[in-house]
């Protein structure tokens, strides 16, 4: 008999682990069972499954389309900034352009493996990482008026 209530959830999850619902190495449980060990199977029916999937259909799938678009939007938006004077009013000289677009795709692939480390370390705070991504990517968007106050046609 497990003395503690964390030798009870580890056998729970042990036993759940041998029924057959999640695979496991010689001695060790699953990661994810870990995190979410204590809940209990949830079964649903038919007619829930395919209100879930028209819910999707309906907000998710055009919400990730938008964000898709605003995101090929926001790497093409320089090319049309050089078109209308960025060159000339951020005195951008050589390479100075094209490092531009390059630092863009550096701190994309650093962050990727940044995130994809955080959340697999602590997947239960996925949530507060996305909102403090988003809290802080905002507040950079915000202060980079204070770099240049006054407009960039009149530099």
């Amino acid at each position: 008999m497990p003395e503690t209530l964390s030798q009870q959830k580890e056998l729970d999850i042990k036993d759940y682990a041998q029924d057959g619902h999640v695979e496991t190495g010689v001695g060790t449980v699953h990661p994810v069972m870990k995190v979410y060990g204590g809940s209990e199977r949830i079964e649903y029916t038919n007619e829930e499954n395919k209100r879930v999937k028209r819910k999707i259909d309906l907000i998710l799938l055009p919400l990730m389309c938008i964000c898709y678009i605003f995101s090929f939007l926001d790497k093409t938006l320089l090319n049309y900034a050089s078109i209308f004077g960025i060159k000339e009013a951020l005195h951008l000289e050589g390479s100075d352009y094209s490092w531009l677009g390059s630092i863009f795709y550096i701190g994309y692939m650093i962050g990727s493996m940044v995130w994809s480390r955080l959340v697999h370390r602590w997947p239960g705070h996925a949530g507060k990482f996305i909102s403090g991504a988003v809290c802080t990517w905002s507040v950079i968007v915000l202060l980079t008026r204070t770099q240049y106050p006054q407009p960039l046609s009149n530099v």
